[in-house]
Order: C-alpha cells, then structure tokens, then sequence
C-alpha cells in the first residue's frame, strides 16, 4: 500500500486542493508578478503559521 492510499490528508490540505482544482489559473495569469509574490511570500510559511527555513522559497523557486 502507497503512502498516499494510507493516509488521509487534514481537511484544510483537501479543502484547499479541491478550491484548487475548481479554480485553475491560467499560465500567463500565473507568471504576473504579483501572483508569483504571492506564492512565494505563501511557501514562506509552514502549515502551522510559523515561518519556514530561509531557503525554502529559494529551493521551491528553482525548482
């Protein structure tokens, strides 16, 4: 059994992923400056508020 089928996600994490999923955004949408901000300033954080380590939003930007 994968991990994925062994554990449910927190219904925060699916609520978001559903909202996700009915709400796409297009790809030249996506790459404005201000929604880049925003998805950068977001992998900022942990779940639980607290900020996340400095490099995180460097890794995550690279890819």
């Amino acid at each position: 059994m994968s991990r994925i089928d062994a554990q449910k996600l927190p219904q925060n994490i699916q609520m978001a992923l559903e909202r996700i999923g009915e709400h796409p955004i297009r790809e030249d949408e996506a790459a404005k400056p201000d929604h880049v901000c925003a998805a950068l300033t977001a992998l900022s954080k942990l779940l639980n508020g607290k900020p996340a380590a400095e490099n995180t939003a460097t890794r995550e930007a690279r890819g």
